[in-house]
């Protein structure tokens, strides 16, 4: 965000394998996307109004965009045909279609939404794009089809709002109002569209969400001034635990299989060189069954190093294997 950067993890061990430099100064890059095909990230820089385009094949900027004023949240239409950005400060949000496998963007047409939109999402039918408006305290719900919209009230300072897989239901999250939205969508379009939403109370600030994609049976929601997740039940529209997170959490994104999630907390947040750290790795099974066999692999910061004998499982002595700063620990059976 403050250094004009996109940072690439490699995911089977958590490091930083590239960081690339955006050519637009300032360029404050805020929200990102990728397309369907996995070949380009596409980056709004809020600070310079343009999008960048980033080739993930060779991790470089091929290209910037104009857009209009403030782009911040920014997503792919499901068949990969169009691309959306909120424009925070005209109140619209703007259509580019995509061509030439996705590097081509070509300007089409603005809609008008709400005060100040923030978040923005394509739903997976490729039917609708919400996005949550916070000046205004509200969603504008975009037809497709038509260009037509509507808006729903929620609460104060709506920002980033997630869509159900079936798209049927939308959640928001309202930073001042320290709550969740859910809303039914799924008559959004009817005569009479008698809108009942369901306030859910987490931490202070949530911001960033995320579903978990196994059965979407829970909705976890980034708390940055409580530096927690709130886990919420989506049956029981109620928070069924709290997860303790790192320092000003913001974003939250639940992969791949939703099964299991995990954490990790350290009893100091500013260190000095020669200082010993001391932390947790927590794991919960979503499941209703048992995951055999777990491996636990976390890789330390750099400039840290492991303490031989240190580390404990349930209170007993474990030890893992160590490959620099990776660690791996065979973690056995979880039980639901």
């Amino acid at each position: 965000l403050n250094d004009d950067t996109v940072s690439v993890i490699d995911m089977s061990d958590n490091s930083i394998t590239t960081t690339i430099s955006l050519s637009p100064s300032p360029a404050t890059p805020e929200f990102l996307c990728i397309n369907p095909n996995g070949n380009y990230v596409y980056v709004a820089n809020r600070a310079d109004d343009t999008i960048s385009v980033i080739s993930a094949a060779t991790n470089t900027e091929v290209g910037t965009t104009a857009t209009g004023d403030a782009p911040v949240g920014i997503d792919v239409s499901p068949d990969g045909n169009n691309l959306y950005v909120a424009l925070s400060g005209d109140n619209r949000v703007r259509r580019f279609s995509l061509s030439n496998g996705g590097l081509t963007l070509t300007q089409q047409n603005l809609i008008v939404v709400g005060n100040s939109p923030y978040g923005l999402r394509v739903d997976p039918d490729n039917d609708y794009v919400y996005t949550a408006n916070r000046g205004d305290n509200n969603l504008t719900v975009i037809r497709i089809a038509d260009w037509a919209t509507k808006t729903v009230s929620v609460q104060n300072n709506p920002q980033i709002p997630v869509v159900t897989s079936d798209g049927s239901t939308l959640y928001v999250s309202n930073e001042l109002s320290n709550s969740v939205t859910k809303v039914d969508v799924t008559q959004a379009w009817a005569i009479n569209w008698a809108v009942t939403n369901v306030n859910i109370a987490v931490g202070n600030s949530p911001v960033g969400l995320g579903l978990d994609p196994d059965g979407e049976d829970y909705l976890y929601v980034a708390n940055q001034d409580d530096d927690q997740v709130s886990v919420i039940n989506t049956a029981t529209d109620a928070v069924d635990s709290t997860l303790n997170a790192g320092d000003g959490s913001w974003a939250i994104s639940v992969k791949d299989p939703g099964n299991s999630i995990s954490w990790k907390q350290a009893n100091k947040k500013d260190v000095t060189a020669g200082d010993i750290v001391t932390y947790s790795i927590r794991l919960r099974n979503n499941q209703s069954g048992t995951i055999f066999n777990t491996t636990v692999i976390d890789t330390l910061p750099a400039g840290f190093k492991y303490i031989p004998g240190s580390s404990r499982l349930d209170g007993l002595k474990t030890v893992p294997t160590v490959a620099g700063r990776r660690l791996t620990f065979d973690a056995g059976d979880i039980a639901s």
